[in-house]
């Protein structure tokens, strides 16, 4: 039997993807709208879950009446009648059933790597262990200043193939992208490759660290010498493991003395790139804290790569207040101030929240082993 053939042409990928069987594995956002997309484009489209579909979205059950098959409650012998497999980030390759897809012979690939294919636009890609999130909104806002259509997604909220649903021809795009979804991609390239930095994370999905760190390396796994490579200076393991990839190389930094491309001194914002070098006064941004520093110099030094002036970078830096919490002020009482910082989930995460304060701290924290 021959299973669909992943060519480096994305081109001939979408235009092999008609009439060909694809089952996608996982029903929550990523996978509806991938069953989507692929369906728009031809594909006869198989989307299966394990769950029972009264625990699933409600637009799950909207699928077959646009000519998705679906099967809930578990995966059928039906999976295994496919061309290709598109895998939901949230489902682990170690899993049995996808482990079986690919004895088989089976390709397996993620949600965003079969969405890149549909991409024609620029792919601004950020990953890292911390501050990718608020740094792919805060680069989104930055481009908005210089382009019509900004898509922003992925991981931070809407799957890339959702956006590309809704708006297929974008000027640029901007795209979180984890670990997770790493792990499956095969031709994805983004022009530029964003990495925050590298610390412990996601070990209870990881046997090691290394192992981890290793699945964010993958961002820039298919770079070429037209494409960007940006990375944290001040992360001596990154720039380590960095050295090695493909790609023209800018680093951020809050040192000055490092010879980083984008710098602080004060309020002023150093910026270098592409042959423009500016100096950007940032008198009062809005985002505190010493990680902040580091998201907002990561961002603007994209932004300012990507032509954005140095004053609306100025200005979308001082007027941007961040992302709900995330170090978000939810209540004065009694001239305290409350401040939800629930998405800090790892123990760096939460150290740099707590330096973002010269005031008295009470710290209210939970989670699990």
């Amino acid at each position: 039997m021959l299973y669909f053939r992943i060519d480096k042409d994305n081109e001939q990928n979408v235009a092999r993807l008609r009439h060909s069987r694809v089952v996608v594995l996982g029903a929550a956002r990523s996978g509806v709208a991938a069953a989507r997309l692929l369906k728009r484009h031809g594909a006869e489209v198989l989307l299966s879950d394990v769950q029972v579909l009264e625990k699933l979205p409600a637009e799950v059950g909207q699928l077959p009446a646009e000519g998705i098959l679906l099967e809930t409650g578990g995966h059928s012998q039906a999976i295994f009648n496919a061309d290709l497999a598109v895998l939901s980030p949230g489902i682990p390759r170690a899993t049995p059933v996808v482990q079986e897809l690919m004895e088989r012979g089976i390709p397996v690939v993620g949600e965003l790597e079969v969405a890149s294919w549909f991409c024609r636009a620029p792919m601004l890609a950020v990953t890292g262990s911390n501050g990718k999130t608020t740094t792919t909104a805060l680069l989104g806002a930055l481009l908005q200043k210089q382009f019509n259509t900004v898509l922003v997604g992925g991981n931070i909220g809407t799957p890339l193939s959702a956006l590309l649903l809704q708006r297929p021809y974008p000027d640029v795009v901007v795209v979180e992208v984890s670990s997770f979804q790493l792990e499956s991609i095969v031709n994805f390239r983004p022009k530029v490759a964003l990495i925050t930095n590298l610390s412990p994370n996601h070990l209870d999905w990881y046997d090691t660290f290394e192992a981890y760190a290793a699945a964010k390396m993958r961002i820039a796994r298919n770079l070429t010498d037209a494409d960007w490579l940006v990375t944290n200076r001040e992360d001596a393991l990154l720039q380590q493991e960095a050295a090695r990839l493909p790609g023209k190389k800018l680093t951020f930094a809050q040192d000055p003395s490092l010879g980083a491309d984008a710098y602080w001194q004060e309020h002023d914002l150093v910026l270098s790139a592409a042959g423009r070098r500016e100096v950007v006064t940032v008198a009062s941004p809005r985002l505190r804290g010493p990680h902040n520093r580091y998201n907002m110099a990561a961002a603007a030094l994209v932004a300012f790569l990507m032509g954005v002036s140095g004053e609306q970078i100025a200005r979308t830096l001082e007027g941007f207040s961040g992302l709900p919490h995330r170090l978000e002020v939810v209540g004065r009482i009694n001239q305290i101030t409350f401040v939800n910082d629930s998405k800090a989930t790892t123990v760096e995460a939460l150290r740099y929240a707590l330096l973002s304060f010269e005031e008295p701290i009470v710290l209210i924290a939970g989670g699990k082993d």
